[in-house]
């Protein structure tokens, strides 16, 4: 298996942990997962803009180019959902959805910090708090 292989699914289990996490945010059943999504899905978005802006593009798209990927011309991510789901998906609306995640995980950062600032104690840890 190659390098660039692992860095793409590497980056395919990134995006799908995004989309998973993300109903915790707006769901506070259990504090400690919600602010573990928060910070995750923070640090996510972080690393997207400044890469794109960086660099034109995700930096773990730009690594696994590097590493020699996309030889064929299509991402791992294209292929994994034509295996999926069997449908052949462009990069273009891939790009999209991804920029549709990280509009929703920035919203529900934010819920959640104000959340957690307006609901201390008992759905809140106290290291939430701001």
């Amino acid at each position: 298996m190659s390098l660039a292989v692992v860095i793409e699914f590497g980056h395919a289990l990134a995006m799908i942990a995004l989309f998973l996490l993300l109903p915790f945010l707006f769901w506070h059943r259990w504090p400690a997962l919600s602010m573990f999504s928060a910070i995750y899905n923070l640090i996510f978005v972080v690393i997207n803009r400044l890469s794109h802006w960086g660099l034109g593009e995700c930096i773990l798209t730009r690594a696994a180019r590097w590493a020699g990927g996309d030889r064929d011309g299509g991402w791992f991510t294209v292929k994994f959902s034509r295996w999926v789901f069997g449908c052949i998906p462009s990069n273009k609306q891939v790009v999209y959805v991804e920029q549709a995640l990280i509009v929703l995980a920035s919203v529900g950062v934010f819920w959640t910090l104000w959340y957690c600032e307006r609901n201390p104690v008992p759905t809140c840890p106290p290291e939430a708090r701001m």
